[in-house]
């Protein structure tokens, strides 16, 4: 090292440490130990900054400032050495660290470059303004194939700040589902979000939907039924049978019932490539159904009377969530407006099965499984109508008279004509106790 004194216009000595040529590699490294030296020959030292402030590079002459990451103990990054006079924004620090045998301290730097990185303060200086980051400006999304979907931003803006966090949103278009995204920050379902530290290119993959010509359903897939790709083992107890006559019997039965069974179908297709694509998906499609079965069962076939399960309705409003993060645009609104429709589904909690279909497809009343029995006709009267109940039959339409004078208390109810005709034709309904 060489020191040369200095002498200012009052005749003060100053004295300036230069580091010798063969030792350069070292000099973006200089220890705590010159601050003290400069302290203790009562030498200014300039002022350091802290966290929030604009530092500039002094004092290096031409050889720069080393750059450390990710930590400050670390080595340098390759190619970020910062010359004289660059400015940055101090984030972190101080931190201290032990270098060839001498004590630093670091300070971690934003460069207006957006290269972030530790570095030492002996050669950093505050100054009063900084400059501005010409990173993070630009944010380009793709999406695959063109005709798949879109993708929408929030801030809808195109020229995003530095650090902003920039919320991304895919709408698969009819006859696509989405599949995935690439290199955003961080995903869930149709949502991601992208944080603006430097300049971004992002792309959503989108999917063309091809039914299975082996499940009718997603049900069925479910069920492993039909010809096609298994989705369930052969254990799986999910009965179909039961599933359908719950369809026939009690949604087809009022006009809410019916707009849930068109939606099902509607949006059937995805579903089933979400549970092909997803496991968990698959996993709650199954374990909502099995859950569901013993209430479906005792709409039914029993007196409606069973309390719904806390554990169905978690199951219900999981899958309502997966399928919901999943989904496509129709999908999503589809499920959104049932659930707008019914209200909270805890509410639903410890309520009888006739008493949870009645909120969630109205109250109705059906006539079902008619048949020839020995002896006469009989037929089977479903619903959740409150108040006492007559069976009535007609020859003509116009005249009815009550079937055998009984009155119909509870539901389900089996009706019996003893004394159908042997030909001909019969009409049967079943009317309100006045």
């Amino acid at each position: 090292m060489v020191t040369l004194p200095a002498v200012s216009a009052s005749g003060t000595y100053y004295v300036w440490v230069i580091a010798d040529v063969n030792n350069q590699a070292n000099q973006s490294d200089v220890s705590d130990a010159s601050d003290k030296a400069r302290t203790a020959m009562n030498i200014t030292v300039p002022p350091r900054g802290g966290v929030g402030d604009w530092v500039e590079v002094y004092g290096t002459g031409g050889i720069g400032l080393r750059v450390r990451g990710p930590g400050p103990c670390d080595a340098p990054i390759e190619g970020a050495k910062r010359l004289e006079g660059q400015k940055g924004l101090v984030l972190d620090g101080p931190r201290t660290c032990d270098i060839g045998g001498q004590n630093y301290t670091f300070w971690k730097i934003r460069w207006s470059d957006c290269v972030e990185g530790w570095s030492a303060q002996d050669w950093l200086r505050k100054v009063a303004t900084g400059t501005a980051f010409n990173c993070g400006r630009s944010l380009v999304v793709n999406w695959t194939p063109a005709g798949g979907g879109t993708v929408t931003r929030q801030p809808a803006t195109t020229e995003p700040q530095y650090g902003d966090v920039v919320t991304l949103t895919a709408h698969p278009a009819r006859g696509y589902y989405f599949e995935g995204w690439e290199e955003v920050d961080l995903a869930d379902g149709l949502t991601a979000q992208v944080k603006m530290n430097f300049n971004r290119t992002v792309t959503a993959r989108f999917k063309a939907m091809e039914p299975d010509p082996g499940c009718g359903c997603a049900v069925e897939c479910a069920a492993g039924s039909g010809g096609g790709a298994r989705l369930a083992g052969p254990g799986e107890a999910i009965d179909l049978n039961l599933l359908r006559r719950f369809r026939d019997e009690v949604l087809s039965a009022t006009p809410e019932g019916r707009a849930l069974i068109d939606d099902f179908y509607q949006n059937s297709a995805e579903i089933l490539h979400h549970m092909a694509a997803n496991p968990a998906v698959l996993a709650g499609v199954k374990d909502t159904i099995l859950s569901l079965q013993p209430t479906i069962r005792d709409l039914v076939d029993g007196d409606g009377q069973q309390p719904l399960p806390e554990a169905t309705v978690e199951a219900v409003s999981a899958l309502a969530q997966q399928l919901h993060r999943a989904g496509g645009e129709v999908l999503r609104s589809a499920i959104e407006s049932e659930l707008e429709r019914t209200g909270p589904l805890n509410d639903l909690i410890g309520q009888t099965s006739t008493e949870a279909r009645r909120k969630i497809v109205g109250t109705y009343l059906r006539i079902v499984q008619p048949r020839v029995v020995s002896g006469g006709f009989e037929f089977r009267v479903t619903g959740d109508v409150v108040g006492n109940l007559r069976a009535e039959y007609s020859d003509d339409l116009r005249s009815w008279t009550p079937l055998g004078g009984s009155v119909i208390s509870q539901l389900p109810a089996t009706v019996r004509d003893g004394n159908s005709p042997a030909s001909g034709v019969r009409y049967y309904r079943v009317v309100s106790e006045p």
